[in-house]
């Protein structure tokens, strides 16, 4: 794990599920109610709900004919009303204007912006979704596609997750990985190059990010 409460870079990658939006609650209601509904055991299905596209989740546990359906009645439960809070640090680093800012998350686009609006906060420049890319996470792809649409290198952007298998695809994709420590532990997160509290520790600077020394 890196030492330095500094590094430099162009671009910060955002995932949102809690790093900018806290919707555990949410997203644990969503899928216990699928997992109820096709007879399943809650806690298996919430293994793999976290950082996960919808459709990858549902593919664990039935057949590949009825993927599409399952998915879209659990992306169908993103309409109704719910309590999603910004994260500490959220709504700095979204409207601040030193560096770019790209949201990627596993959600789809739909499910991103309801969530967004719910927590007061401003849609980003760039919004990738699990539906703009053909492998969600832990595949580098939507990162990779944020660095490209903001038009910056990957290996100068510094990513945050709070995932195993967001920062599965951070490292795979290149960027610096920082993880926050708002849904998983640091064991489970020990690939980061540094650990968060929440996003309100993560400082942006014209040319670096920066966080408290440990």
């Amino acid at each position: 794990m890196i030492t330095s409460g500094r590094i430099p870079a162009v671009a910060v990658l955002l995932d949102m599920d809690g790093v900018l939006v806290d919707s555990t609650a949410t997203v644990e209601d969503h899928w216990s109610r699928w997992a109820n509904r096709r007879g399943l055991p809650p806690s298996d299905v919430l293994r793999f709900a976290h950082g996960s596209p919808i459709s990858e989740v549902v593919a664990r546990f039935v057949d590949p004919d009825e993927v599409s359906d399952e998915s879209d009645w659990v992306e169908g439960l993103s309409s109704e009303p719910t309590i999603d809070q910004a994260m500490p640090g959220a709504l700095t680093i979204l409207t601040q204007k030193l560096m770019p800012i790209a949201v990627v998350s596993s959600a789809t686009r739909q499910v991103v912006e309801a969530r967004l609006k719910r927590a007061g906060l401003p849609m980003p420049t760039v919004l990738v979704g699990a539906d703009d890319v053909p492998h969600g996470k832990p595949d580098p792809a939507p990162y990779l596609l944020a660095a490209s649409r903001l038009r910056v290198n990957i290996n100068e952007c510094v990513g945050v997750e709070d995932t195993p298998v967001g920062l599965r695809a951070l490292l795979a994709s290149g960027a610096v990985p920082l993880a926050v420590l708002t849904t998983h532990t640091a064991d489970e997160l020990a690939g980061a190059h540094a650990l968060l509290d929440d996003l309100g520790q993560l400082h942006v600077g014209v040319d670096s990010v920066s966080w408290p020394r440990s």
